[in-house]
Protein backbone atom coordinates (compact mmCIF):
# COMPACT_ATOMS: atom_id res chain seq x y z
CA UNK A 1 0.00 0.00 0.00
CA UNK A 2 1.71 3.16 -1.15
CA UNK A 3 1.36 5.98 1.47
CA UNK A 4 1.07 9.64 0.08
CA UNK A 5 4.36 11.76 0.42
CA UNK A 6 3.19 15.46 1.89
CA UNK A 7 4.65 18.76 0.49
CA UNK A 8 6.29 19.55 3.53
CA UNK A 9 7.89 16.86 4.02
CA UNK A 10 9.49 16.72 0.80
CA UNK A 11 10.73 20.46 1.69
CA UNK A 12 12.55 19.37 4.73
CA UNK A 13 13.70 16.74 2.86
CA UNK A 14 15.22 18.50 0.41
CA UNK A 15 16.83 21.36 2.63
CA UNK A 16 18.09 18.49 5.21
CA UNK A 17 20.14 17.46 1.67
CA UNK A 18 21.20 21.09 0.88
CA UNK A 19 22.44 21.22 4.70
CA UNK A 20 24.67 18.02 4.68
CA UNK A 21 25.93 18.46 1.06
CA UNK A 22 27.18 21.88 1.57
CA UNK A 23 31.05 22.84 1.73
CA UNK A 24 32.35 23.88 5.30
CA UNK A 25 32.80 27.50 5.97
CA UNK A 26 36.07 29.01 4.89
CA UNK A 27 38.65 28.66 7.04
CA UNK A 28 39.47 32.13 8.01
CA UNK A 29 43.35 32.77 6.86
CA UNK A 30 45.96 35.77 8.81
CA UNK A 31 48.68 36.52 6.21
CA UNK A 32 52.12 37.98 7.64
CA UNK A 33 55.01 39.46 6.52
CA UNK A 34 57.89 39.43 8.86
CA UNK A 35 61.52 40.53 8.57
CA UNK A 36 63.92 37.88 7.57
CA UNK A 37 65.86 37.16 10.95
CA UNK A 38 62.01 36.39 12.95
CA UNK A 39 61.02 34.14 10.22
CA UNK A 40 62.09 31.12 11.96
CA UNK A 41 60.85 32.17 15.47
CA UNK A 42 57.43 33.53 13.72
CA UNK A 43 57.03 29.45 12.39
CA UNK A 44 57.22 28.11 16.32
CA UNK A 45 54.82 30.49 17.37
CA UNK A 46 52.18 29.88 14.55
CA UNK A 47 52.70 25.98 15.56
CA UNK A 48 51.98 27.11 18.87
CA UNK A 49 48.97 29.15 18.34
CA UNK A 50 47.66 26.70 15.64
CA UNK A 51 47.36 24.17 18.80
CA UNK A 52 44.95 26.89 20.43
CA UNK A 53 43.18 27.77 17.09
CA UNK A 54 43.62 24.47 14.58
CA UNK A 55 41.13 26.06 12.04
CA UNK A 56 42.84 29.20 11.27
CA UNK A 57 45.30 29.31 8.69
CA UNK A 58 48.70 31.29 8.35
CA UNK A 59 50.48 32.49 5.09
CA UNK A 60 54.12 34.39 6.00
CA UNK A 61 55.93 36.08 4.04
CA UNK A 62 59.68 37.09 4.54
CA UNK A 63 62.25 39.56 3.23
CA UNK A 64 64.25 42.74 4.32
CA UNK A 65 62.22 45.01 6.08
CA UNK A 66 62.33 47.58 3.44
CA UNK A 67 61.41 45.33 0.64
CA UNK A 68 58.35 44.55 2.47
CA UNK A 69 57.61 48.43 3.33
CA UNK A 70 57.79 48.21 -0.24
CA UNK A 71 55.44 45.93 -1.05
CA UNK A 72 52.74 47.30 1.18
CA UNK A 73 53.11 50.41 0.55
CA UNK A 74 52.15 48.93 -2.87
CA UNK A 75 49.19 47.23 -1.49
CA UNK A 76 50.34 44.01 -0.65
CA UNK A 77 47.23 42.34 1.24
CA UNK A 78 48.94 41.76 4.72
CA UNK A 79 47.28 41.35 8.20
CA UNK A 80 50.03 42.00 10.81
CA UNK A 81 53.76 43.38 9.61
CA UNK A 82 57.08 42.26 12.23
CA UNK A 83 59.69 44.80 11.00
CA UNK A 84 63.41 43.84 12.27
CA UNK A 85 63.39 48.25 13.64
CA UNK A 86 60.91 50.88 14.64
CA UNK A 87 61.43 53.32 11.47
CA UNK A 88 59.84 51.43 9.32
CA UNK A 89 56.52 50.29 11.30
CA UNK A 90 56.49 54.38 12.51
CA UNK A 91 56.83 55.37 8.39
CA UNK A 92 54.21 52.96 7.88
CA UNK A 93 52.29 54.45 10.34
CA UNK A 94 52.77 58.21 9.30
CA UNK A 95 50.99 57.04 6.21
CA UNK A 96 47.97 56.03 7.64
CA UNK A 97 48.99 52.63 7.00
CA UNK A 98 48.19 51.34 10.45
CA UNK A 99 45.16 50.49 12.28
CA UNK A 100 45.80 53.16 15.51
CA UNK A 101 47.12 51.83 18.74
CA UNK A 102 48.47 48.92 16.79
CA UNK A 103 52.24 49.37 17.11
CA UNK A 104 54.40 48.07 20.07
CA UNK A 105 57.76 46.32 20.75
CA UNK A 106 57.87 42.47 20.44
CA UNK A 107 61.43 41.82 20.59
CA UNK A 108 65.08 43.52 20.64
CA UNK A 109 67.52 41.74 17.83
CA UNK A 110 70.54 40.97 18.55
CA UNK A 111 73.46 41.45 15.99
CA UNK A 112 76.73 38.76 15.79
CA UNK A 113 79.64 38.48 13.86
CA UNK A 114 80.09 35.09 13.22
CA UNK A 115 83.12 33.12 11.61
CA UNK A 116 82.55 29.14 11.52
CA UNK A 117 86.24 28.28 10.77
CA UNK A 118 87.89 30.61 13.34
CA UNK A 119 87.97 29.59 17.24
CA UNK A 120 90.72 32.65 18.13
CA UNK A 121 90.20 33.97 21.88
CA UNK A 122 90.59 37.64 21.06
CA UNK A 123 88.29 40.87 20.78
CA UNK A 124 85.78 41.30 17.97
CA UNK A 125 87.62 44.59 16.93
CA UNK A 126 91.04 42.19 16.10
CA UNK A 127 89.17 39.65 14.52
CA UNK A 128 87.58 42.50 12.21
CA UNK A 129 90.93 43.99 11.83
CA UNK A 130 92.83 40.63 10.92
CA UNK A 131 90.39 39.82 8.67
CA UNK A 132 91.13 38.62 5.25
CA UNK A 133 89.23 37.68 2.14
CA UNK A 134 84.89 38.01 1.85
CA UNK A 135 83.03 39.20 4.59
CA UNK A 136 79.14 39.87 4.40
CA UNK A 137 76.89 41.49 5.96
CA UNK A 138 73.00 42.42 5.03
CA UNK A 139 71.66 45.29 2.38
CA UNK A 140 71.97 47.97 5.05
CA UNK A 141 69.71 50.31 2.56
CA UNK A 142 67.21 48.14 3.20
CA UNK A 143 67.60 45.41 6.03
CA UNK A 144 68.45 46.82 9.45
CA UNK A 145 70.63 43.92 10.65
CA UNK A 146 72.78 45.11 7.35
CA UNK A 147 72.48 49.29 8.35
CA UNK A 148 73.81 47.81 12.69
CA UNK A 149 76.62 46.04 10.64
CA UNK A 150 77.92 48.65 8.12
CA UNK A 151 78.10 51.37 11.49
CA UNK A 152 80.20 48.71 13.28
CA UNK A 153 82.16 47.96 10.49
CA UNK A 154 83.03 51.70 10.03
CA UNK A 155 83.64 51.79 14.12
CA UNK A 156 85.66 48.74 14.09
CA UNK A 157 87.87 48.49 10.61
CA UNK A 158 90.67 50.37 10.24
CA UNK A 159 91.58 49.17 6.76
CA UNK A 160 88.36 48.40 4.79
CA UNK A 161 91.06 47.10 2.13
CA UNK A 162 91.88 43.68 3.82
CA UNK A 163 88.79 42.49 3.41
CA UNK A 164 85.78 41.77 0.56
CA UNK A 165 82.24 42.78 1.37
CA UNK A 166 79.93 41.22 -0.35
CA UNK A 167 76.28 42.22 0.45
CA UNK A 168 73.00 39.97 0.91
CA UNK A 169 69.44 40.83 0.32
CA UNK A 170 69.11 40.03 3.63
CA UNK A 171 70.63 38.54 7.21
CA UNK A 172 69.08 35.04 5.95
CA UNK A 173 71.14 35.31 2.88
CA UNK A 174 74.09 36.53 4.64
CA UNK A 175 73.85 33.29 7.21
CA UNK A 176 73.57 30.90 3.77
CA UNK A 177 76.77 32.62 2.50
CA UNK A 178 78.49 31.87 5.56
CA UNK A 179 77.18 28.67 6.23
CA UNK A 180 77.51 28.24 2.45
CA UNK A 181 81.47 28.87 2.88
CA UNK A 182 81.44 31.53 0.06
CA UNK A 183 82.29 33.67 2.21
CA UNK A 184 84.22 32.93 5.53
CA UNK A 185 82.71 35.47 8.36
CA UNK A 186 80.39 37.98 9.03
CA UNK A 187 77.17 39.36 10.56
CA UNK A 188 73.60 37.97 10.93
CA UNK A 189 71.27 37.52 13.71
CA UNK A 190 72.28 35.98 16.59
CA UNK A 191 68.93 33.97 16.60
CA UNK A 192 70.00 32.15 13.21
CA UNK A 193 73.06 30.94 15.50
CA UNK A 194 70.90 29.36 17.91
CA UNK A 195 68.36 27.14 15.61
CA UNK A 196 69.03 23.56 16.48
CA UNK A 197 69.22 24.82 20.29
CA UNK A 198 73.01 25.30 20.99
CA UNK A 199 75.25 27.27 19.54
CA UNK A 200 76.70 27.27 16.19
CA UNK A 201 80.65 26.38 15.90
CA UNK A 202 83.52 29.07 15.63
CA UNK A 203 83.54 32.75 16.55
CA UNK A 204 81.03 34.45 17.55
CA UNK A 205 80.70 38.03 18.92
CA UNK A 206 77.40 39.21 19.87
CA UNK A 207 76.81 42.64 20.07
CA UNK A 208 74.02 43.17 23.32
CA UNK A 209 75.13 47.26 23.21
CA UNK A 210 73.67 47.68 19.26
CA UNK A 211 69.96 45.76 20.64
CA UNK A 212 67.57 46.08 17.34
CA UNK A 213 64.21 47.25 18.73
CA UNK A 214 61.78 45.22 16.51
CA UNK A 215 57.95 46.37 16.33
CA UNK A 216 54.78 44.85 14.71
CA UNK A 217 51.63 46.25 13.46
CA UNK A 218 48.14 45.56 12.34
CA UNK A 219 47.85 46.88 9.21
CA UNK A 220 45.00 49.14 7.92
CA UNK A 221 43.94 46.84 5.04
CA UNK A 222 43.94 43.96 7.14
CA UNK A 223 40.38 41.51 6.27
CA UNK A 224 41.02 39.63 9.67
CA UNK A 225 41.43 42.58 12.17
CA UNK A 226 39.90 40.54 15.02
CA UNK A 227 41.70 37.29 14.24
CA UNK A 228 44.94 39.77 14.24
CA UNK A 229 44.21 41.54 17.48
CA UNK A 230 44.23 37.70 18.49
CA UNK A 231 47.72 36.48 17.55
CA UNK A 232 48.82 39.70 18.55
CA UNK A 233 47.02 39.24 22.05
CA UNK A 234 49.36 35.79 22.33
CA UNK A 235 52.24 36.62 20.84
CA UNK A 236 52.46 38.68 24.23
CA UNK A 237 51.53 36.10 26.42
CA UNK A 238 54.06 33.89 28.85
CA UNK A 239 54.26 30.68 26.56
CA UNK A 240 55.35 32.93 23.33
CA UNK A 241 57.59 35.38 24.88
CA UNK A 242 59.08 32.17 26.11
CA UNK A 243 59.65 30.99 22.62
CA UNK A 244 60.68 34.55 21.39
CA UNK A 245 63.41 34.60 24.40
CA UNK A 246 64.63 31.11 23.64
CA UNK A 247 65.19 31.79 20.11
CA UNK A 248 67.53 34.38 21.49
CA UNK A 249 66.03 37.57 21.61
CA UNK A 250 65.67 40.13 24.31
CA UNK A 251 62.09 40.60 25.63
CA UNK A 252 60.09 44.01 25.61
CA UNK A 253 58.68 44.51 29.28
CA UNK A 254 55.12 42.64 29.74
CA UNK A 255 51.91 44.12 30.04
CA UNK A 256 51.83 45.52 27.09
CA UNK A 257 47.41 46.50 25.48
CA UNK A 258 46.53 45.56 21.75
Amino acid sequence: MAFPTSRIGLNFLFLLIAFCSSPPATAKTLTIATASNFHSTLLKLVESFHKLNPSVRINISSGSSGSLYTRISMGAPYDLFFSADVDTPKRLDGQGLVKKNTRFTYAYGRLAFWAPGDNAKISVREMIEKHQGKLVIANPKIAPYGKAAEQLLKLYSKDSKKYQLVVAENVVQAHQYIKGGSVVAGFVSYSQLLLRGGQARGYIAVFDDKQLEQQVVLLSRSREVELALEFLRFIQSDGARKIIEDSGYRLPKAGGDV
